[in-house]
């Protein structure tokens, strides 16, 4: 009790910090006490050591014990809460629970024993105990809601912020209760299976600053039932993705007299009939328009112009436009996302442009404006599917922000330039199907953050690069692409596998290189087996040779890999049964030879994935391996702990065929003869000495051979005379 009490009189005298001497247990003890004079205090860390304790209040308690520093042990407990949950807004969530057919993963912690501020997607205010958060959206299956909205939840008076959606409610429309929460800030009923129209009590959440109801089967009442939004005073985003609108000019109208709007996204909401005017537009704070999946069937609008001085990002994609891209959008400066892509656009890039984004998937031509350069922000620039033609500019060096570059399906020409070093921030290169030529250039493997790279398609030549891209070392589940101020911008990649094109929304697989259909030489580098985070490796139809790497089984994340029309020669890594991963294998038309691996993702490979490789064998092939054949080329079989092998193979796998022993032996023959001479040329005493000693040598031999020729005459001689 004396170290609760303690702690009692240092708070009423304002302290917010003090030293307290005291037992451990007892200190603990009483800040876990249920005494009203310590309930502010909400969690407490602690270090053990035998000598001081330093107690710290500012608005939360830290008991901090400094640790041995042999030992560094830390832990960290929380406390009881000051102000509880109040009791009937605890019953009201606990009726709210039972309104859905079977308890789902969010509901785990929402137990009665416990304070209800502590469950789960819950939070209250810290001095009140009022729940003010509701946050339950459906993160994924487990925690997805089925079932129906109980009006219980109208109890919670003061909630600032309701997150239901990616759920499924199943009910004809949203619930009018929700539109009496008369404090709320932040309402998402996006993804959750609303139906109906959207209640016009909703006008009445003056306090409401973002709304989304996007994904849902909603539609709006009329025309002359547009007063709920003007009642949303206060409203900074409005997302209504999905909902039928159909009357762009009514509610473009409507939402133009909401002065603190920011964020206004009405993506495929049937709207047609873009006006070309509109009245007393006023949009001076709009930050983020998306008008896109739309049928406007127009060219793009004079009024834009005039209210995009503050845009950052606009989106007209697959909006049925037509026209030219207007100069005006030059004048756009602020503008840091602009997506035209989709549309019948036609003619040049303006050279005005200000600041650009994505116009591809049209019909523009000429060549890419050198003035591209001056756009030193830029962080994502796509002109995919156009007639663009001529050299990628090099003005592009200096847009250093560069995140994501696609080129891609056009008619560029030339090669990749050293300067793609400059871009250091770039995370997505996308140039196939274009006419690119010449070596990838070693430069290439600098980008540090690179985590795709789509070079297929080209006219490339020479060696594949030695790269290891740092971006890919190791594997991250999720990714951030880029971050926009204003909003959560993700980018979307189209990838081509098999001559199927899909796209990869949120990057479900991150980490790609294609370099296929080139005509690239040499072997496939080591260093991509440092690549630990590669999902997708195409190198398919180029003029590879040499061995699939041995330890290719490292790369451990692979998901899909093509190495087909090459001239890949031995037999199938053994290492790669550790790609467990692995659901594409092609290794058709190459020279491999022995058996098929067996086990694992191998038994799901039909035999598409091994045909025009007239040596292999063995399943799912209908060839039976013999006893010779199961080993594959003798030449590529270095077994384990057999030096001379594995040195012929590594040899072999740079072009030579001569074993270690001999190219040793010429090697030294070379040094000590160089060596040996060298020093003759060098040194002119031992130059001198060296022809005395050869003089002398001469001397030697020539008495030692006229001697033994004197005396085998003399024996001859001797031998002839007649007797």
């Amino acid at each position: 009790m004396a170290a609760a009490r303690a702690i009692s009189f240092a708070q009423g005298l304002s302290f917010t910090s003090f030293i307290l001497e005291e037992d451990s247990a007892n200190i603990i003890k009483a800040l876990k006490s249920d005494e009203e004079s310590l309930s502010p205090f909400g969690y407490i860390s602690a270090r053990q050591n035998p000598w001081w304790w330093q107690v710290v209040a500012l608005g939360t308690l830290m008991l901090v014990e400094w640790v041995d520093c042999k030992r560094l042990a830390f832990w960290e407990m929380a406390l009881t809460r000051a102000v509880p949950c109040m009791d009937g807004e605890q019953e009201a969530l606990l009726k709210f629970k039972e309104g859905f057919k079977s308890v789902s993963e969010s509901f785990s912690s929402w137990k009665v024993e416990e304070d209800c501020c502590n469950w789960r997607g819950v939070g209250c205010d810290n001095t009140t105990g009022h729940v003010t958060i509701l946050d339950l959206h459906g993160q994924d299956p487990s925690s997805k809601l089925q079932g129906e909205i109980r009006p219980s939840l109208r109890n919670l008076t003061y909630l600032r912020s309701l997150d239901l959606s990616l759920n499924d409610f199943q009910q004809t429309q949203i619930p009018e209760f929700i539109c009496s929460l008369k404090y709320i800030e932040h309402l998402n009923l996006s993804n959750a299976n609303f139906r109906g129209p959207i209640p016009s009590s909703l006008g009445n959440l003056s306090h409401l600053k973002s709304l989304d109801l996007s994904g849902n089967g909603l539609f709006y009442l009329r025309a002359e039932n547009l007063s709920w939004v003007y009642g949303l005073s206060s409203l900074e985003v409005l997302a209504l993705g999905g909902v039928e609108i159909s009357n762009a000019e009514d509610w473009l109208d409507a939402v133009n007299m909401l002065p603190s709007l920011v964020d206004l996204r009405l993506i495929f909401c049937k709207l047609h009939k873009l006006p070309q005017n509109l009245h007393h537009v006023n949009f001076t704070s709009l930050k983020i328009l998306d008008l896109s999946l739309n049928n406007f069937s127009s060219t793009i609008p004079d009024w834009l112009f005039d209210i995009g001085h503050s845009l950052v990002s606009l989106n007209l994609s697959r909006c049925e436009l037509y026209g030219v891209i207007p100069d005006a959008f030059g004048n756009l400066t602020s503008l840091i996302s602009l997506d035209l892509s989709d549309n019948n656009l036609k003619g040049p890039i303006p050279l005005t442009l200000g600041l650009f984004q994505e116009q591809g998937n049209n019909n523009l031509s000429g060549h890419i404006p050198n003035s591209m350069g001056q756009l030193i922000r830029l962080k994502t620039l796509r002109l995919r599917n156009n007639n663009l033609s001529g050299e990628v500019p090099l003005s592009l060096k200096n847009c250093i922000d560069l995140t994501f570059l696609d080129l891609a399906k056009n008619r560029l020409l030339g090669n990749i330039l050293a300067w793609i070093e400059n871009l250091q921030n770039l995370k997505v290169l996308l140039l196939r199907s274009n006419l690119l030529s010449g070596n990838i250039p070693l430069q290439l493997c600098q980008l540090k953050y690179l985590k795709i790279l789509d070079l297929s398609s080209n006219n490339f030549s020479g060696t594949i690069p030695p790269c290891y891209f740092l971006g890919m070392t190791s594997f991250e589940d999720t990714l951030s692409f880029i971050s926009y101020p204003y909003m959560a911008y993700t980018d979307s990649v189209k990838l081509t596998f098999n001559s199927r094109e899909f796209i990869n929304h949120g990057f479900a697989i991150v980490y790609v290189i294609d370099l296929s259909s080139n005509h690239l030489s040499g072997q496939i580098p080591n260093e991509f087996i440092r690549l630990l985070g590669l999902q997708l490796l195409n190198l398919s139809g180029n003029h590879l040779v040499g061995p699939i790497p041995p330890n290719i089984g490292e790369m451990a994340n692979l998901e899909v890999f093509d190495l087909s029309r090459n001239s890949l020669s031995c037999t199938i890594p053994a290492s790669m049964t550790n790609m467990t991963f692995l659901a594409i294998l092609n290794v058709s038309f190459n020279n491999l030879s022995g058996e098929i691996l067996q086990g694992g993702q191998f038994n799901t490979f039909v035999n598409l994935s091994y045909i025009g490789n007239p040596q292999l064998c063995g399943i799912p092939l209908s060839k039976i391996c013999s006893s010779n054949e199961s080993l594959g080329d003798p030449h590529c079989n270095a077994e384990e702990g057999d030096e001379e092998k594995q040195g012929i193979q590594k040899e072999e796998q740079h072009g030579f065929k001569i074993p270690s022993f001999y190219l040793s032996m010429g090697l030294g023959f070379i040094a000590g003869y160089c060596g040996f001479w060298g020093s003759l040329l060098l040194n002119k005493s031992w130059r001198y000495a060296y022809f005395r000693f050869l003089g002398n040598m001469n001397d030697k031999i020539y008495v030692m051979v006229a001697v033994g020729a004197a005396k085998l005459k003399r024996k001859f001689q001797h031998q002839q005379a007649p007797k």
